[in-house]
């Protein structure tokens, strides 16, 4: 324990070791979780975190985590969060807000696109990328399945191909915004000096 304010429910930071082939019964951060992996591999139905890896798991999350029999020594924090981070609901599913730049006009979102239906275009002109967490997305003839990435140039959103979730819909991370023609010469500038 490093530090820990309240009783059963507290605000805490600590140093965690899972002994080898261990499992957490499921829970619900009611104030959030980040951890860092330091040593092993830290797994969850979400996935499978090696040493060196960095999870936010946001206000109302649930896990049920484990590790196999390389054990797995984590640094977690609990209840650190301020702010509810719930996604909410749209016509093609849930989006979750992750971060926004009004200045900038960069935005980035966790989209769930149920099965079948359309992820509509950014409300933005700055260009758009999506990665594939899970399930599928189609494009044209193409599907995209998970870590696939797909990328549109900056221009009139209304001219963005269709983008359709597969029959198991998609969880899908999207930036939007960045890819201006101002952003897009500052990499070059920066790619050039580098």
């Amino acid at each position: 324990m490093l530090d820990r304010v309240g009783e059963e429910k507290a605000r805490a930071t600590t140093i965690v070791e899972y002994s080898p082939n261990s499992k957490f019964p499921k829970h619900t951060h009611i104030g959030g979780e980040e951890f860092l992996v330091l040593k092993g591999t830290f797994k969850d139905q979400h996935g499978a975190f090696p040493a060196g890896t960095y999870v936010r798991n946001p206000i109302g999350s649930e896990h049920a985590p484990w590790v196999d029999g390389d054990g797995c020594t984590i640094m977690v924090k609990l209840l650190q969060k301020q702010r509810t981070a719930s996604g909410k609901p749209v016509d093609y599913g849930t989006v979750l807000d992750l971060y926004d730049n009004t200045s900038t006009g960069e935005h980035v979102e966790m989209c769930w696109v149920s099965a079948g239906k359309t992820l509509p275009p950014p409300s933005t002109t700055g260009g758009e990328e999506l990665f594939i967490m899970e399930g599928s997305l189609q494009c044209k003839d193409e599907e995209y399945v998970q870590w696939g990435w797909l990328r549109f140039p900056p221009n009139d959103s209304s001219q963005r191909h269709e983008v359709k979730a597969g029959l198991s819909g998609a969880q899908v991370y999207r930036k939007c915004g960045h890819l201006t023609e101002d952003a897009l010469k500052k990499e070059k500038i920066q790619i050039k000096e580098e």
